[in-house]
């Protein structure tokens, strides 16, 4: 009576063994001079940074679902190190001291004027670590030394 259970039990580890183990798999980095204060994803695998360059300047880079980079705007004025409102598949939006532009996915820019009012945006954030969407996230690795300063953003997929 013990054996067809012990046997089971045995077959059950062997078959449990045998299937993959659930892991973050790397798909793509990118090295980028400066420091990456915020990531945002696109939901198609790329994101958007706001980058504080080692020179002081400030660019918004977005990147495609290959590391690639789809879109560079540098010497950004911005108003605050959360400069990027929002990142899709098909556009990328960011503000700065002038107002606020739009990028479709083909690099086309749209400007538009901010409100009579202003717009509110948040002070100087600490630099933004990881960021994720449905298929895995990024991580911001920030490397440091007396010459220069680079981040390089990793995706990772939930594999």
């Amino acid at each position: 009576m013990k054996t067809p259970i012990l046997a089971a039990l045995a077959a059950a580890i062997v078959i449990t063994a045998a299937l993959p183990a659930a892991a973050a798999t790397p798909q793509w980095s990118s090295t980028n001079s400066g420091t990456v204060y915020q990531m945002v994803p696109d939901g198609a695998g790329g994101c958007a940074l706001f980058i504080i360059r080692t020179n002081g300047t400030f660019s918004v880079v977005w990147l495609g679902n290959k590391g690639a980079a789809r879109y560079t705007k540098d010497n950004v004025n911005p108003i605050s190190a959360m400069a990027i409102v929002e990142c899709t598949s098909k556009a990328l939006s960011y503000l700065s001291t002038t107002g606020m532009t739009t990028v479709d996915k083909k690099g086309v820019e749209t400007f538009f004027v901010p409100p009579p009012g202003g717009i509110f945006y948040p002070a100087l954030l600490p630099s933004q670590a990881i960021a994720q969407d449905r298929k895995g996230f990024f991580v911001n690795e920030y490397r440091t030394n007396i010459l220069n300063q680079m981040s390089i953003i990793w995706r990772y997929l939930h594999k």
